[in-house]
């Protein structure tokens, strides 16, 4: 548990998390059927391979957003 909660939204700064921790949660995640958890480790991971920052979920580019 975080001990500040807005610093997990905070945009500006850098989210610096090994890659195995990643690994890490996306298997927990997994095994309790966590969607949302699940989904944006796999936005890590595939940005991590293409060697760009994730998508947001609200963001444009994401399959994930929300039509206007």
């Amino acid at each position: 548990m975080l001990s500040d909660p807005k610093a997990a939204t905070q945009s500006d700064a850098p989210l610096d998390v090994p890659l195995e921790t990643v690994w890490s949660i996306l298997e927990a995640a997994n095994e309790l059927g966590d969607t949302n958890t699940v989904d944006a480790c796999r936005r890590v991971i595939d940005a991590n391979l293409r060697g760009d920052a994730p998508d947001s979920p609200t963001s444009p580019r994401s399959p994930h957003s929300s039509p206007d």
